[in-house]
This record gives C-alpha cells, sequence and structure tokens, in this order.
C-alpha cells in the first residue's frame, strides 16, 4: 500500500514520493520539489518504498501508456 518512501502519482498528474504521514494525509514531495498534503485516496502507488533501483521501472511504463 501508499506509505512513506512510496513513489506515488497524485490526480493532478503529479509524480513524487510520500515524504510523512499524519493521520489521513500523506506528505508528498513532487519531482519538482513542491512538498503537498494530499489525502491517501487521491494518490495512485507507483512503486512501495525500498525497492531500490528497480523502482523506477514501474514510473518509466506508467508513464509511458497515453503518450502515442
Amino acid at each position: 500500500g501508499v506509505g512513506v518512501g512510496s513513489r506515488v502519482v497524485d490526480s493532478a498528474g503529479a509524480r513524487g514520493e510520500v515524504i510523512a504521514r499524519n493521520g489521513a494525509w500523506l506528505t508528498m514531495r513532487t519531482e519538482a520539489g513542491e512538498e503537498r498534503s494530499v489525502r491517501k485516496m487521491e494518490l495512485k502507488l507507483l512503486s512501495a518504498g525500498g525497492a531500490g533501483e528497480a523502482s523506477l521501472l514501474p514510473v518509466v511504463l506508467w508513464h509511458g501508456e497515453g503518450t502515442l
């Protein structure tokens, strides 16, 4: 599931990493460096935290969908 360290994409399409949890709210740092407070249900999990280098693969594959 989505937790601290997870790579995610939010409902606006911004990708980033969950850096903190406060109850039902998560703090996400986007690839642009912006920190956002978001609800867990607004996020789509790209990869779970702690997966190492392999965690980049799902991000690339998901990003590639629908770009043609």
